[in-house]
């Protein structure tokens, strides 16, 4: 390299930050012939002969050199040390062309983060002095940051979120490979639950290495789930309220998900209110339905749906349960309360009584089908309700029924369906 200046006479002396060319030579006054030493680092320039000592500002700049890195493997976000010389003033440093965020901790050492958009190849480091490339690459390995859902059954389809899915060869659940997988980008892969696949950790497998979820996929199996119902009267007025309890049980063996209760309210009802122990309530054409999600095994959950029917009817509730995964015995996954709404004078019977005439034995008609019974007698275990067995006539709205008085003396009573 040419030094260009002013009384340069020699015997000369050129040092680069303190380590001399013993090979400089003044061709001229104003110039001197020098070699950067293969020991050179950056830092100032001096030159001195018999007139002193002159030193060069800003500072000499020496290429830097890279003479290795650890780890040689990392996932983004770790941090990698870099090790070389002349590393003063570096302007930037690159995983394979993705820029990293770095500190020079000393003139032969930076401490880099991988950056998130890194690939698998070489470090690159730049200085006012030149660049360098390593010779090796740093390999940028897969990572699960986390996955969605956290459980469910075989065919349950899963978000994978993490960093560097490039060239995705493999996902696993606990091993057992997925019968395929999209990489949606370099931080989502989705697939599904393969079949045969067993509680366990996911695997995304690249060329440049394994990433293991640090949480467990639970896979979910058959379970039994049961829904009982009771109504809050078997016998109603119109116009009051009418409550539901509905209890939902996972009888096991297995957690299940995506447990939803279905109500189906009895036509002519108006809906009122319906609460949840867990998840949501909702209403919509006739039907109430609460989310209630999972449902681990030996647990249960309830709701309560209040209605109010303004009419005499017999009301059927039917509530049914169902999950996401098959149920082991179906038999108990729906349920029925049954309730008769009838106002006290509908079910009130009147005894026509005339001289010389049979009794005719009454009642209003009504929405409610209700059936005549009588009881000979009270006294003795061998008496039972029986019903009337002659229908009766409709007369003025009302249902009659004539006794016929030879058969003896009869209790009369109505039954509700």
């Amino acid at each position: 390299m040419l030094i260009t200046g002013g009384n340069f006479t020699n015997p000369v002396a050129v040092k680069f930050n303190g380590v001399t060319d013993p090979a400089a030579t003044a061709t001229a006054l104003t110039r001197i012939q020098t070699t950067v030493p293969a020991n050179a680092t950056t830092g100032p320039l001096t030159v001195t002969t018999s007139y002193g000592t002159s030193t060069n500002n800003p500072i000499f700049y020496v290429p830097p050199r890279l003479t290795g890195f650890s780890p040689t493997n990392g996932i983004v976000g770790s941090s990698v040390v870099i090790t070389g010389a002349n590393f003063t003033g570096a302007g930037s440093a690159l995983f394979n062309l993705a820029a990293a965020n770095f500190t020079v901790t000393a003139s032969n050492t930076i401490s880099a983060v991988v950056p998130t958009d890194a690939t698998t190849g070489p470090l690159t480091v730049t200085t006012p002095g030149g660049v360098i490339i390593s010779t090796n690459n740093f390999r940028v390995q897969p990572n699960i940051s986390s996955f969605s859902p956290t459980l469910g059954p075989v065919g349950t389809p899963v978000s994978i979120l993490g960093t560097s899915f490039f060239n995705v060869t493999n996902v696993s659940f606990n091993n057992t490979s997925a019968a395929s997988f999209t990489v949606i980008s370099p931080t989502e892969t989705r697939t599904t639950v393969p079949s045969g696949a067993s509680t366990g950790p996911i695997r995304v497998s690249t060329p440049d290495g394994t990433a293991v979820s640090a949480t467990n996929f639970y896979v979910t199996r058959s379970s039994d789930l049961a829904v009982g119902i009771t109504a809050s009267a078997a016998l109603q007025t119109p116009g009051e309220p009418l409550t539901y309890a509905l209890a939902v049980t996972n009888k096991g063996p297995s957690i299940v998900t995506g447990v939803t209760l279905t109500d189906t309210l009895p036509p002519g009802v108006t809906f009122v209110t319906a609460n949840s122990s867990r998840g949501s309530c909702t209403f919509s054409n006739g039907k109430v339905t609460c989310l209630i999600g999972v449902l681990t095994n030996g647990t249960g959950e309830t709701a309560t749906i209040t209605v109010i029917a303004p009419n005499e009817d017999v009301l059927t509730n039917t509530a049914m349960v169902t999950a996401v995964e098959p149920d082991l015995n179906p038999a108990d996954n729906t349920a029925l309360a049954v309730t008769t709404v009838v106002s006290d004078a509908s079910r009130t019977l009147r005894i026509g009584l005339v001289p010389g005439s049979p009794a005719v034995i009454s009642w209003p008609t009504s929405a409610v089908p209700f059936t005549l019974q009588f009881l000979n007698s009270f006294a003795g275990s061998n008496n039972f309700w029986q019903p009337v067995t002659n229908p009766p006539a409709i007369v003025n709205g009302r249902n009659s029924v004539t006794n016929n008085a030879s058969s003896g003396d009869k209790f009369f009573r109505l039954q509700k369906p």
